[in-house]
């Protein structure tokens, strides 16, 4: 089988790159906002896997930048970012607290 053949073939299928639909605005936060959790997600598993002391610092820097990247976003969309954090995100977050509670109550409940 001649790999690089296989590649040039695939890459032929690939569809169009429709940049005119995207905002360089957009594309910017985007890529920033999975760099900055992916840079979160590192920092945890470091810890967890290989015993590395998790730097608070760090991690709150990380969260800072995902805060950033998604203000862009908002900016883009022409939303204010207290527009992702209204009464719906409030209820929400009410709502996944209360099931996590119920959850642990009946796991108590079984012994």
């Amino acid at each position: 089988m001649d790999v690089s053949k296989h590649i040039i073939d695939e890459a032929k299928t690939l569809s169009e790159f429709h940049e005119e639909l995207v905002s360089q605005l957009l594309i910017h936060s985007s890529m920033g906002m999975v760099v900055g959790a992916g840079e979160f997600t590192n920092a945890v598993k470091r810890a967890i896997f290989y015993g590395e002391p998790v730097e608070r610092s760090k991690l709150i820097k990380n969260l800072k930048d995902l805060i950033w990247y998604i203000s862009i976003a908002c900016f883009d969309l022409n939303i204010p970012i207290e527009a992702i954090c209204d009464n719906n995100f409030l209820h929400e977050v009410v709502k996944r607290t209360q099931k996590k509670k119920e959850k642990q109550l009946d796991l108590f409940s079984n012994e």
